[in-house]
């Protein structure tokens, strides 16, 4: 699926904007900690809403990045750093996860588009154009002639059913 190019320029409807920067946001705050996870780089990533809500992130943590960047004497909790990495870490998981659970959940719909394209025999005949009511045909006769071919196989050579007796198998199968 390609990505549609959208233009730079401020999104009119109010709603759709909301629906963006929420989308957005989270997208800037995964690159941010993968590229503080890869790099080892201390960020801070303060975003302010329409409405003037604050949404922060930061790695270690945002109080200590923006601390040390105002020359404010920074102490280091490593209890603190530790359990913001680890938090992080477990977010980078989940998101990986959630992820891979998308690409699966696609896979599935694709896989249901499949089977229902192959299920041919359920469908409204009335629904076909010509060619595909030939199609159609011509599968059956090939279900006809393998069922034939495997009742050939299954009974004993005496009792070996002539085309008539398949096709009334057949018709009490299917009113069945």
């Amino acid at each position: 699926m390609d990505k549609v190019k959208i233009p730079i320029k401020k999104i009119e409807n109010p709603n759709k904007r909301q629906v963006c920067f929420s989308k957005r946001k989270m997208g800037i705050f995964k690159k941010a900690s993968e590229l503080s996870i890869m790099c080892g780089t201390e960020i801070a990533i303060i975003v302010f809403s329409s409405a003037g809500k604050a949404f922060t992130f930061g790695s270690p943590n945002i109080d200590f990045v923006v601390d040390k960047y105002q020359n404010i004497s920074v102490h280091i909790n490593d209890k603190k750093v530790h359990k913001s990495w680890r938090s992080e870490q477990q977010y980078n998981f989940i998101l990986r996860e959630l992820d891979a659970e998308k690409k699966h959940t696609e896979m599935l719909k694709i896989q249901e588009g499949n089977k229902q394209a192959d299920s041919w025999w359920r469908r409204n005949i009335e629904d076909l154009e010509l060619h595909q009511l030939r199609e159609f045909n011509d599968s059956l006769k090939g279900l006809k002639e393998r069922i034939v071919k495997v009742l050939q196989e299954k009974e004993p050579s005496d009792k070996v059913p002539n085309e008539i007796e398949a096709e009334q198998l057949l018709s009490t199968s299917y009113m069945g």
